[in-house]
């Protein structure tokens, strides 16, 4: 598995359910991830609610097709407030300040330079 794969699932394990996920992937042609997203408010976004089921079938996707390398733009939202933003096939990203983050993900991705803490939201 590589590193953008664990982020990215490591990533929708720290989320609550319910939340929502956009993502901007306008070349990916994977017809279960297509089938799997939902329109969105947002013109250049499809969006996805993070129930159980849900979760499991994109992350399978992710490891199993490679999915997260066609992701141009990720949000992840809760209650419309932003959880993470990541970008560029999962090369980096952004989490609220306010989300918990376990010591594991503090120590693989903030100190690897994958991700940052906001200072803002």
């Amino acid at each position: 598995m590589t590193e953008s794969q664990s982020y990215i699932i490591d990533v929708l394990n720290l989320v609550p359910d319910n939340s929502v996920c956009y993502i901007q992937a306008p070349s990916i042609e994977n017809m279960e991830f297509i089938n799997l997203m939902k329109e969105s408010p947002f013109e250049y976004f499809k969006q996805l609610a993070l129930n159980p089921e849900n979760k499991k079938i994109l992350i399978r996707l992710i490891e199993t097709e490679n999915v997260e390398d066609f992701f141009h733009n990720i949000e992840i939202r809760y209650n419309n407030q932003l959880l993470f933003e990541g970008y560029d096939g999962m090369e980096f990203g952004t989490v609220s300040k306010t989300l918990q983050l376990p010591g594991s993900f503090k120590e693989k991705y903030i100190r690897g330079l994958m991700c940052v803490v906001s200072n803002e939201w």
